[in-house]
């Protein structure tokens, strides 16, 4: 059969399918009370009154968004809103992972128990369970999103058993797509999550770093690192310092990076990304640390989720 000229193709992890696309029962927020930033004018169906669902959808935007990601408040560059959501509208997995989180929020404030999240983490476990019986499906950003959001609730709920297995299925989605730099190239913000919440959860660093020239695919360092770290750095009176060579080495290109932000400074993700770089670099140089496996099984099982 020909391929169709006019169809739009989509990288990997990006793949349009029956999940990912919004359901045919979808539900208009032109009328919506709280002023929804949905651009699609619809949204998965769930089990849910439509009021309340609306009033989630503006919970997680007006709120939960910048909790996520406090180094960006605006509302045309924060990337929950900019990326995260738009990949929820045509994902009923991602979306009731998204509206759990604010039910979280709305729940713990009102101190009447969790019903409602309880019902959205069912929810959101049996539509994840689906995609990932489908390799393709459960190597998209959406399907990463929403495993690491579980961990980070799990975790947050004390479940510290339930939220590493999750943390080991995303590790192994990660690996399928071909590394933490292949999962960046389609989605940073997928990326950035996926390292920091699971490093945060197992105690240390699940992924390893680029090397310093950018090679490699691990987290990768900002272009500003691989520069000659000797070019602004006086370093005489450092010489006597008995570290380790990879220790002196993050902080000579460290000290280096920062004194060329002085002259340019850098935007809230950059500084983000060299944050997370740099962390796991140091925590990767030391002795106790353990290092992530290149070689994980490519099987996900359900169970994991």
């Amino acid at each position: 059969m020909p391929m169709n000229p006019g169809r739009r193709r989509l990288p990997p992890g990006r793949e349009e399918s029956a999940l990912t696309k919004p359901l045919d029962v979808s539900v208009s927020l032109t009328d919506c009370t709280f002023g929804s930033l949905d651009p699609f004018d619809s949204y998965p169906q769930t089990r849910f009154p439509r009021e309340q669902v609306q009033r989630l959808i503006y919970g997680f935007l007006h709120k939960i968004a910048f909790q996520y990601y406090p180094l960006d408040m605006s509302t045309t560059s924060n990337p929950f809103l900019i990326s995260w959501w738009p990949l929820a509208l045509g994902d009923p997995a991602l979306f009731h992972v998204s509206l759990q989180t604010a039910c979280l929020d709305e729940e713990l404030l009102a101190q009447k128990g969790f019903q409602s999240s309880e019902l959205l983490m069912a929810d959101s476990v049996a539509l994840l369970r689906r995609k990932v019986e489908n390799m393709s499906l459960a190597v998209q950003d959406g399907t990463m999103n929403s495993v690491i959001t579980l961990a980070a609730i799990e975790f947050g709920k004390g479940n510290i058993d339930v939220s590493q297995m999750h943390v080991d299925g995303v590790k192994k989605l990660v690996n399928m797509r071909g590394g933490i730099n292949s999962v960046r190239q389609t989605s940073p913000l997928t990326a950035r999550m996926v390292s920091w919440v699971s490093m945060l959860i197992m105690g240390h660093p699940q992924f390893d770093t680029q090397d310093d020239v950018g090679l490699g695919d691990g987290i990768p360092c900002i272009p500003e690192w691989q520069l000659d770290p000797t070019a602004l750095n006086d370093l005489s009176g450092f010489n006597n310092i008995d570290v380790d060579y990879d220790v002196w080495n993050v902080f000579i290109r460290l000290r280096s990076v920062l004194e060329r932000s002085q002259r340019m400074p850098f935007s809230p993700t950059q500084l983000h990304d060299l944050t997370c770089f740099v962390v796991h670099r140091l925590l990767l140089s030391t002795p106790n640390t353990e290092t992530p496996s290149r070689h994980q099984s490519p099987n996900l099982f359900a169970t994991q989720l």
